[in-house]
């Protein structure tokens, strides 16, 4: 498996070219759900994370939980990542939808997405291709311990760079604490990085 995905993104990195565009701001969805705007937190932002022991890592084994697509960017396309943990707890969906015309200069693009295991974070490669047209992702965990987080200090966002931080998106996100659910609907994705949900940190000050 680790063979085939080594394959996989040295494929995706000689076959698929970006281009040089400047970056998308994502767009305030303007529905119930509580948005945050979009801006650099810097360290006052950190992953959401999972145990990361082997028995206790969200999807607890050795494989990648991954989905690739080839989509023709004259019509555009979305490629689904999908995981259930044996015991049926823990789930993990994420889609992600391309649109035509996204990228100039290119018939086709061929994509890879790939779960974090130890923090609710999705990497989309080749990185760093930059959008046109920005894509979209609905992407939701179920079963995670959200014990101890407070609902309101929760992000969804990319990470810029070390030295500036986190750079959070205005997306609609649902948060459960009894089922355990996090969720965003039509997060902006304006270029290929690491997205994720991230928690706010209670000592680094007001908005």
């Amino acid at each position: 498996m680790k063979k085939i995905l080594t394959l996989l993104i040295a494929g995706l990195f000689t076959f698929a070219c970006s281009e040089k565009t400047g970056l998308v701001d994502p767009v305030d969805m303007n529905s119930g759900f509580r948005t945050s705007a979009v801006q650099s937190e810097g360290s006052n932002l950190s992953w959401i994370t999972v145990p990361s022991t082997k028995a206790n890592s969200f999807v607890m084994d050795q494989e990648a939980v991954m989905g690739f697509r080839l989509v023709d960017l004259k019509t555009g396309g979305s490629s689904s990542l999908n995981f259930v943990s044996q015991d049926g707890k823990r789930t993990i969906s994420a889609t992600l939808r391309v649109p035509a015309g996204a990228l100039t200069g290119q018939n086709y693009f061929l994509f890879f997405m790939y779960a974090d295991n130890d923090k609710l974070s999705i990497k989309f490669l080749p990185s760093p291709t930059l959008f046109n047209i920005p894509c979209t992702l609905d992407l939701e965990y179920t079963g995670i311990d959200l014990r101890g987080i407070d609902p309101s200090s929760i992000r969804f966002a990319y990470l810029d760079n070390p030295a500036s931080g986190f750079v959070t998106s205005s997306s609609r996100i649902f948060t459960d604490v009894n089922t355990g659910t996090l969720r965003v609907t039509g997060a902006v994705i304006p270029h290929f990085s690491e997205y994720g949900f991230v928690r706010k940190d209670s000592t680094g000050g007001g908005e």
